[in-house]
């Protein structure tokens, strides 16, 4: 069914939902995310991951303790099993604008949380660049890391006169299988824009 008529459908009943879909050789997957509009339940919010083929159709339910809004999804394919890298954003206000990574591997039925070898460059984590070589940018966006992802918080930086606050909010991927970078969205005077020198990089090892 198409995806602005469920959309619709939904709607009718007192909910939103959004999806983020990709496509990994014959096997669909796509995030479902499903919020309800008065939000008056105890879970408002509910994610699942939807995955078929020609054959079979599966529906996990990997709702959180913590709200958050998918923001996009990348595939590493040239593994044994597929693994997939998933960012997204809190929306929680007692968590408000932790960026997350979430490591998946499928293993034909249903998707684990899984563990990701990777080496991370942080040398171009400051949005003035080198101007402050002092400042340890391993450790600027407050990062907490757990076997199967990441979560980073935001960063207060300066220029040298203004102060800004940055979060990691856009995934890119740079190199198929091999590099991807998490951007940072630089926040200031109630105005938000994508700052594409500012970044975390990441290889898979």
């Amino acid at each position: 069914m198409d995806e602005n008529v469920l959309k619709n459908i939904f709607y009718s009943y007192g909910y939103e939902v959004d999806f983020k879909s990709t496509i990994i050789n014959d096997l669909h997957v796509r995030f479902v995310e499903i919020n309800e509009i008065d939000g008056l339940s105890l879970y408002p919010s509910r994610i699942f991951i939807q995955t078929w083929d020609n054959e079979h159709i599966y529906l996990q339910d990997i709702t959180g303790p913590i709200p958050r809004k998918i923001r996009s999804i990348i595939i590493v394919d040239d593994k044994e099993d597929p693994i997939m890298i998933a960012h997204s954003t809190s929306i929680s206000e007692d968590y408000i604008s932790e960026e997350e990574l979430i490591f998946w591997v499928f293993k034909g039925s249903y998707w684990n949380l899984t563990s990701l070898e990777y080496t991370i460059d942080s040398s171009n984590a400051h949005n003035a660049g080198n101007a402050f070589p002092d400042e340890n940018r391993e450790s600027l966006y407050d990062p907490f890391y757990y076997p199967d992802g990441i979560v980073y918080r935001p960063s207060i930086q300066c220029d040298g006169v203004n102060y800004y606050t940055f979060r990691l909010g856009v995934m890119e991927e740079i190199d198929k299988n091999k590099r991807f970078r998490m951007i940072g969205i630089c926040e200031f005077e109630d105005r938000a824009e994508v700052v594409n020198d500012c970044y975390i990089e990441f290889e898979i090892n």
